[in-house]
């Protein structure tokens, strides 16, 4: 499983697109096989930062859904981001952490 976790930082004012933009990317990745979960929420103290977590039930999902979405046409409007900050997480699967031990 490969787990990834996206901080986006939201400028002033861009809440409304970021929620925006952020519910179509999910939309997008519902198409997609091997998605297994997205969560989105604020993170804790700090309003102005949207996280977002996916799950993917293998790296080579993961990077089928990155091969889609670099395919498509950009979302429209602004960036409401004053940046994005992205952490992946591989997550071995009980064969693997049976044959690592």
């Amino acid at each position: 499983m490969k787990i990834v976790v996206v901080h986006h930082f939201v400028l002033p004012g861009q809440h409304e697109a970021a929620h925006r933009r952020i519910g179509e990317v999910t939309r997008r990745m519902g198409t997609r096989d091997g998605l297994m979960f997205r969560h989105v929420g604020a993170r804790a103290g700090m309003p102005d930062c949207l996280t977002s977590v996916t799950g993917w039930r293998s790296e080579s999902d993961c990077a089928g859904w990155e091969a889609y979405r670099d395919s498509l046409p950009p979302i429209g409007g602004d960036n409401p981001y004053s940046k994005v900050e992205e952490l992946a997480v591989i997550v071995p699967s009980s064969d693997e952490k049976g044959a690592a031990g």
